[in-house]
């Protein structure tokens, strides 16, 4: 979807490291859900030894990453058919 090396891994750490850290500083529910449901937390559960009852349960945030990226994949298939085809 980027063409350009240098904006694809400022948008990687940005949407991987940045809103997860910010996540809580945002304004009612938008954060909560945001801090709960972000592919990287949500999809992390899977793998972790202690369970954190205020996210969700890990095959659920497996099937929220999952989802998140079947929909960048798809997006992705889009643009590279009508930019590149």
């Amino acid at each position: 979807m980027i063409r350009s090396t240098t904006a694809t891994v400022t948008t990687l750490f940005g949407a991987m490291l940045i809103v997860q850290a910010f996540a809580p500083a945002l304004p009612g529910a938008f954060g909560d859900r945001v801090a709960k449901y972000w592919p990287p937390i949500a999809g992390g559960q899977i793998i972790t030894g202690h369970r954190d009852p205020a996210l969700p349960a890990p095959w659920s945030g497996l099937a929220v990453m999952a989802g998140c990226v079947g929909a960048l994949l798809t997006v992705a298939f889009i643009v590279f058919r009508r930019r590149d085809a």
